[in-house]
């Protein structure tokens, strides 16, 4: 009897040594097929260097890592390193590029364009996303960058731009009516940039300051006669504080 009860003491003791037991992350790395940087799989991985791991962790960084919707596939372990442990991640990327031309052929209004998109950019979780169209009455640009994170801090920001040159067309305002009044071309310049703060993985803010110019010019009837503008342009100028609170977790499309 007093046998088995040191027997279950030990055993005790070598469970909750084994639940309590943790280490130091002293820095990550990846392998596999992947471009991913181990700075991005710090960030998304909810963990950071100095932080205390377990082996009963690892479900939950994986799912964390799954949830930024760049891998196909990823599993994570821990191998010794200098001072505590390195958190490894095996991964395979997603596709995140794609490019493409756009065509548009209407009676009177043709135009081409090509587009791209970046899900990844250099393996640091940017985001670009750029369009550019040519045509016969709406040209167009707009492009988007995202720097999730700014060096090692918790800022982040994002850049958009969006000039535009279209040919508007009023008709009369009759029901049977489709006769043109006034045609002009309209500048439109657009632009802004977006500042945040992310205090924890599920909370952050931003600021966005964004400027807007607008001209009309040769404004003329159907006949080629001078009309006034449809609209008096000018700037607009807004500024715009957001807060969000997002502790979902992403899987495969699904949130």
């Amino acid at each position: 009897m007093q046998s088995q009860v040191h027997a279950g003491a030990a055993l005790s003791i070598l469970l909750i040594s084994t639940v309590a037991h943790a280490d130091r992350v002293v820095g990550f790395r990846v392998r596999g097929h992947s471009k991913v940087t181990p700075r991005t799989v710090e960030r998304l991985s909810h963990v950071a260097v100095g932080d205390d791991v377990q082996p009963r962790d690892l479900p939950q960084i994986q799912a964390a890592l799954l949830s930024s919707e760049l891998f196909e596939s990823i599993d994570v372990t821990l191998e010794p390193g200098a001072g505590g442990v390195v958190v490894i991640a095996t991964a395979d990327d997603k596709h995140s590029w794609i490019a493409a031309p756009t065509v548009y052929v209407l009676p009177g209004n043709r135009a081409v364009g090509l587009g791209f998109a970046e899900n990844d950019f250099r393996g640091e979780d940017e985001k670009i996303l750029l369009y550019g169209q040519l045509g016969t009455r709406d040209s167009f640009f707009f492009g988007t960058f995202l720097e999730p994170q700014i060096g090692e801090t918790p800022l982040f920001a994002r850049f958009d731009v969006y000039p535009s040159f279209r040919v508007n067309d009023e008709y009369d305002n009759s029901a049977r009516s489709a006769t043109i009044v006034r045609t002009s071309t309209e500048t439109y310049l657009d632009a802004a940039v977006l500042g945040g703060y992310r205090f924890a993985w599920w909370l952050a803010t931003d600021l966005r300051l964004r400027g807007a110019w607008l001209r009309y010019t040769a404004s003329h009837a159907a006949d080629g006669s001078a009309l006034p503008p449809p609209e008096i342009g000018g700037w607009d100028i807004s500024l715009e504080s957001h807060t969000s609170l997002d502790a979902r977790a992403h899987r495969y499309g699904v949130s």
